[in-house]
């Protein structure tokens, strides 16, 4: 009887964790940041970071360039490619190039961080 009830136990707190990892944090989910930057002549622009990761292991990169319209048009870039995790680390893979990018990651609720090095960036989460 007690080796049946370890047994259920150990099986239910399985199953309870599976979903916690980054993975399942991350899959379906759209994060974003803005920045500000400084020009010249007292002109500022920003600059919009979007990540979009897929169920299906695939993601997408948008960045938006804001430039204040007597000086540039605006610009947006788009990269495709695929994402997986290993523990606490995101790894992107970019399509069509042979480098990719590595995070090590907090979620925080609605805030996701992106680390690598000493540098890191908070995404808020979009819904």
């Amino acid at each position: 009887m007690k080796k049946g009830l370890i047994i259920s136990l150990a099986l239910t707190l399985m199953i309870l964790f599976v979903g916690c990892g980054l993975s399942s944090q991350l899959a379906g989910t759209k994060w974003t940041r803005t920045v500000t930057k400084d020009l010249v002549d007292n002109f500022t622009y920003t600059v919009t970071y979007t990540y979009e990761f897929n169920d299906d292991d695939t993601f997408k990169k948008t960045t938006t360039y804001d430039y204040p319209a007597e000086l540039y048009d605006d610009d947006t870039y788009e990269y495709t490619g695929s994402w997986y995790c290993n523990d606490n680390r995101l790894y992107l893979e970019f399509e069509n190039e042979p480098e990719g990018e590595f995070y090590d990651v907090v979620i925080l609720e609605d805030e996701l961080i992106l680390k690598n090095g000493s540098d890191f960036e908070k995404y808020k989460k979009v819904d």
